[in-house]
């Protein structure tokens, strides 16, 4: 990752810190945490480029609707 998008990530303490700490001016990747939206965003529009189908954004992810009445939700959660 050669430049950091500041506003897609939320700085967090580094690795090994308090959890409440915020990170200083390190630009370590380790420093920086996505956050669950942006990714359902990301995924949504990645996801219309490949599908012809309607997308609703959830709390947790995306429902897929497609006109043959099929429906999928794609769910996004931090897992550790």
């Amino acid at each position: 990752m050669d430049k950091i998008d500041e506003k897609k990530y939320e700085k967090t303490a580094p690795t090994g810190g308090a959890s409440n700490e915020v990170a200083s001016e390190d630009k370590h990747a380790s420093a920086w945490k996505i956050k669950e939206h942006d990714v359902i965003d990301d995924l949504r529009m990645i996801m219309s480029d490949y599908y012809i189908a309607s997308f609703k954004t959830m709390h947790d992810g995306i429902m897929v609707s497609f006109i043959n009445g099929q429906e999928f939700l794609v769910s996004v959660r931090e897992t550790a």
